[in-house]
């Protein structure tokens, strides 16, 4: 994982070039289950994490739901709705204990405004969600439960910076968009196979290649597009590699 808990285009920009808008970003923390921004709501703050994992999530008219994107060190959360003053398209929940930088949405939006470099940032941004939510939505579609649910828990087991991340069946299932039942039985599977081991509201990751190869090619396909997009992103500061090495037991 990175040497230093930071958020990756936080990263990207020369803290001395621009130290004002540094001197906006405010420390946050959060745990599991809080809500950063409602669906239909005003967005009053954008958020970059530095460790832990926020989803987003859209809700249906009769209850339902499930995630459409995650956002963590490599991202950040409410950029355009900040921006175009729009109310959040979906909810942004915390998945995983959340620490963040966040700036008012007043001051993010004259920051971007001002600063040919923080445009690039957040087109990049952007550009990353894109590609996270087109690859998942074809996941979806096409892959099965198991392998989603691999998928899934490489990703959080990243964005957590450990082998072991608290997370139930129940929210899971939200995630996935499946059945709580259906949750438990793929997680004994993995489980059973030596992959995993989960006690109630906890899941160990015992054998992480095993994992990559039970999971869909979905999660190296999208480690390896957002690479490429970050390579050909020019902006004066700290290199950062997008995907980053496993976590250590």
């Amino acid at each position: 994982m990175q040497n230093e808990n930071r958020n990756s285009l936080l990263a990207m920009l020369d803290p001395g070039k621009h130290r004002l808008f540094f001197s906006y970003l405010t420390p946050f923390s959060a745990d599991i289950n809080k809500i950063l921004h409602e669906q239909d709501d005003a967005v009053d703050y954008v958020y970059f994490p530095s460790h832990g994992m926020v989803s987003l999530v859209t809700l249906m008219k009769d209850g339902r739901l499930v995630e459409t994107g995650a956002v963590g060190f490599d991202g950040a959360i409410g950029l355009n709705s900040a921006l175009s003053d729009r109310r959040s398209p979906c909810r942004s929940i915390v998945q995983l204990p959340l620490t963040a930088q966040r700036i008012p949405k007043a001051l993010f939006k004259q920051a971007y405004d001002d600063s040919e470099d923080i445009r690039a940032v957040v087109h990049l941004a952007n550009e990353l969600l894109i590609e996270q939510t087109q690859q998942g939505a074809a996941c979806n579609a096409l892959h099965l439960t198991d392998q989603r649910l691999a998928r899934w828990l490489l990703r959080s087991s990243d964005y957590a910076a450990s082998r072991q991340v608290k997370l139930t069946h129940e929210f899971m299932s939200e995630m996935l968009g499946v059945r709580r039942t259906t949750v438990t039985i793929f997680a004994r599977e993995l489980q059973n196979k030596g992959l995993i081991k989960y006690r109630r509201g906890s899941i160990h990751i015992l054998d992480r290649t095993g994992l990559e190869e039970q999971a869909c090619e979905c999660y190296e396909t999208v480690a390896r597009r957002q690479q490429e997009i970050r390579q050909v992103v020019r902006i004066p500061g700290e290199a950062l590699n997008a995907r980053q090495s496993p976590p250590a037991e």
